[in-house]
């Protein structure tokens, strides 16, 4: 009698060890079974937020290349309009040269009188300053918007509307005596118009510095060869030249159609990963589910069957 209790009771230390076994192993697969949970609740969490992320960063794409679009369209526009100032100022200026040398200089040897006051004069041509701003009149005719002008802070009696009046005109003055082999520029309106505003130094030359320090109505007498007198400014819209707005109009809806590619592509991609990774955690999620639903299956049936085992 006494060795059939032994072996009960051996019998029934040897089940509770087992059973004792087996639900640590069942606790440590649901402890790796609600892992899983947690990082398919992670993973959720991923998903709700990365569609959102991700059209945040395709909107800010687009603008983004928008903007770099735009820049450049009008850093060309603004190269363009001062590439072609640059040579129109660079021709007035060149034609005032050759006026003073070729036509003024020997004009005067003929005895004729070279003056602003010339109209109705038959006998008298005009100044270089005073050819220069009557050109504004033509260019402002055939081009509206185009201005020409020539101005200076030391104008004779009969310049005095020409003096420098506004900012832009005060600040190129100022720039070119400190600097007068740079043109000095503003993209700004004149006028109502966006217009470039081009300037360059306008330089006393012998033929002037002879003429200024002599005539009795010259409101500076001390001028020397090289000394800035004034400025010489050119007026450009920048709003009506046809093969800039070609360009513009041609890179603005290459614009338009890489931000609609883009923007299309990065859409569809975007929905298409959405969709497979949702699918695919859907399908984690069931296979989880059911996994937990057997190891619960399994842990209850283990113990009842220790509960059997341990009654005496």
């Amino acid at each position: 009698m006494r060795h059939e209790g032994t072996r009960g009771e051996q019998l029934r230390s040897l089940g509770v060890r087992r059973s004792r076994e087996e639900s640590v192993k069942t606790m440590n697969q649901e402890s790796q079974g609600d892992r899983r949970v947690s990082q398919l609740n992670r993973g959720g969490l991923l998903q709700r937020w990365s569609i959102p992320v991700f059209l945040g960063l395709a909107v800010f794409s687009t603008v983004l290349l928008f903007r770099v679009l735009q820049h450049q369209s009008t850093e060309v526009v603004r190269g363009m309009a001062l590439q072609g100032t640059a040579i129109q100022v660079a021709t007035i200026s060149a034609f005032r040269e050759l006026y003073t040398t070729e036509v003024v200089s020997v004009a005067r040897k003929h005895g004729l009188e070279v003056t602003h006051d010339y109209q109705g004069n038959p006998n008298a041509i005009p100044l270089p300053a005073t050819l220069t701003n009557q050109l504004n009149s033509y260019i402002e005719a055939k081009r509206p918007g185009a201005h020409v002008f020539l101005y200076s802070d030391y104008p004779f009696p009969w310049r005095q509307p020409r003096d420098p009046s506004d900012s832009f005109a005060i600040a190129a003055l100022q720039a070119l005596r400190q600097n007068p082999e740079e043109p000095y520029y503003r993209f700004q309106h004149f006028e109502g118009r966006p217009s470039l505003r081009f300037a360059i130094a306008d330089r006393m030359t012998q033929s002037c510095v002879d003429c200024h320090n002599s005539h009795p109505d010259s409101p500076k007498r001390d001028w020397n060869v090289g000394d800035v007198r004034g400025v010489l400014e050119f007026v450009r819209p920048v709003d009506d030249d046809g093969p800039i707005n070609v360009l513009t109009a041609q890179n603005q809806l290459t614009g338009w159609l890489a931000i609609g590619a883009v923007c299309l592509g990065a859409g569809l991609v975007g929905l298409f990963i959405a969709i497979h990774r949702l699918r695919r955690s859907d399908a984690r999620a069931h296979a989880i589910n059911a996994d937990l639903r057997s190891l619960n299956e399994v842990h209850g049936k283990r113990v009842v069957s220790t509960r059997d085992i341990k009654r005496p």
